[in-house]
């Protein structure tokens, strides 16, 4: 075995490259924004015109990198590349998906959905019919 500490220098080199990438990899992925879900507050239930404050979350936003949001529903929501913000419910009943696009420079990163329950008015309750009072003599 005249050349063995080749043969092992070979597949020490092997290793330290098999760790490497794998470091790499895994470097790579820490690096991507984590995305969470839309929240909506107070509930995701509202009335015909109603109002509900609406957000997404970024956990490790890419650093250097400007991300934009697009928001889309049905009812009224954030302007373009705000986190969240207030959404209006549409004036008729029924559910809205609300949906936002996040996207960094040119490339869409994810796209989130959730379904608020727009409700219909309440009618409004007549007020109550005085009783008439027995007279005492």
């Amino acid at each position: 075995m005249k050349y063995r500490w080749m043969h092992q220098a070979f597949g020490g080199l092997i290793g330290a490259t098999a760790l490497a990438l794998i470091a790499f990899a895994l470097w790579g992925c820490s690096a991507k924004p984590g995305i969470g879900e839309i929240a909506v507050q107070p509930t995701p239930q509202v009335e015909v015109g109603g109002k509900l404050s609406v957000s997404i979350s970024i956990d490790s936003p890419p650093k250097g990198k400007r991300l934009r949001f697009v928001w889309n529903a049905k009812g009224n929501v954030p302007n373009e590349n705000q986190l969240g913000g207030e959404y209006i419910a549409p004036n008729e009943p029924g559910h809205d998906t609300i949906t936002c696009e996040v996207w960094s420079d040119s490339k869409p990163l994810a796209m989130r959905t959730t379904t608020v329950q727009v409700l219909a008015l309440a009618a409004p309750q007549p007020p109550p019919v005085p009783q008439p009072q027995p007279q005492t003599s």
